[in-house]
C-alpha cells in the first residue's frame, strides 16, 4: 500500500508538503476546498514543491457541490467549479482526482439522475475522476454509488462507519467490486464525520487493515485526520504501520 497525507487548505500547504515528506509519506492529497480557488491557484509552484520533496499528488474537487439540486442553474455552477478545480489539480500533477456526490434529499430517482448527469459533464471536460463515498445514506453504499456512475472509487472508512453497524460488510462489498483505487482513513464515534486520528474513535482498525490485506489491496491509503492537524496525520500513519 502507498501511504498519503491529506493537506489542510486553510494552512500553509507548502510547509505541510515538507513535513509529510520528512515523515516518509508517499504522496499528499489536496482537497480543493475553501480558500482554494482555481483562478488564483499556482499549479506550477505546487508541482515544483512536490518534485523537490519527492512526493506525488492526488486531489479532490470541493466537497458538497450541489450536483443534486433541483435547479439546473445551480447544478451547472457546481459542474463549472468541479471542472475548474479538477483541471487545476491535474495541472499540478495530480495522478487522480476525487469527486463527491450530493446527498441532498428530494425524490431519490431525481437525485440519482441529477448527480449522474453532473458527473458525466465534469468527466467530459476534466477527464478521469474517482467517486468518493459519503457519510450516511444514500451514497455510503456500493449499490447507490453504482446508480449514479461507473467511475472507480475512493472509499472513506470513516464515512461508511457513520450510522452503519456492519461497516465491515460494506467494506468487503466495496473491495469485492474491484473498483476501489483509494481509501481515506480517519476515526469517529459512528455519529458524525469527526476526522479524528486513528485509535481515538470506535473503528476497529486492525479489522480494517486485515480486510484490505485479505483482498490484496495495494492502492493508496490517505490519512484525513484533520481534528488535531498535521500531528494527528503523522500519528495515524504510525498507528497504522504498527497494526
Amino acid at each position: 500500500m502507498f501511504l498519503g497525507a491529506s493537506l489542510k487548505p486553510t494552512e500553509d500547504i507548502y510547509g505541510q508538503v515538507g513535513l509529510f515528506a520528512s515523515e516518509g509519506f508517499d504522496y499528499v492529497d489536496l482537497p480543493f476546498d475553501y480558500p482554494m480557488h482555481a483562478e488564483s491557484f499556482d499549479a506550477s509552484k505546487l508541482k515544483d514543491a512536490l518534485a523537490e520533496n519527492g512526493l506525488k499528488l492526488h486531489g479532490q474537487t470541493p466537497v458538497m457541490l450541489p450536483f443534486g439540486s433541483p435547479y439546473p442553474e445551480v447544478r451547472e455552477n457546481a459542474v463549472r467549479i468541479a471542472i475548474a478545480s479538477a483541471k487545476a489539480l491535474k495541472e499540478a500533477g495530480a495522478l487522480s482526482v476525487g469527486i463527491h456526490p450530493d446527498p441532498a434529499y428530494f425524490f431519490l430517482e431525481d437525485l440519482f439522475g441529477w448527480n449522474r448527469d453532473s458527473f458525466a459533464k465534469v468527466g467530459k471536460e476534466a477527464g478521469s475522476l474517482l467517486v468518493e463515498t459519503l457519510y450516511g445514506p444514500p451514497f455510503n453504499s456500493l449499490e447507490n454509488i453504482q446508480k449514479i456512475t461507473s467511475l472507480d472509487m475512493i472509499v472513506d472508512v470513516g464515512h461508511i462507519h457513520i450510522g452503519e453497524k456492519d461497516y465491515g460488510s460494506s467494506l468487503k462489498d466495496f473491495l469485492g467490486s474491484g473498483k476501489v483505487k483509494h481509501f481515506h482513513l480517519s476515526d469517529n464515534s459512528g455519529l458524525r464525520d469527526d476526522h479524528l486520528p486513528l485509535g481515538e474513535g470506535t473503528i476497529n482498525w486492525e479489522k480494517v487493515k486485515r480486510t484490505l490485506e485479505e483482498h490484496n489491496y495495494s492502492g493508496g491509503v490517505t490519512f484525513e485526520c484533520y481534528r488535531t492537524g498535521s500531528e494527528g496525520i503523522v500519528d495515524s500513519k504510525k498507528f497504522w504501520e504498527a497494526l
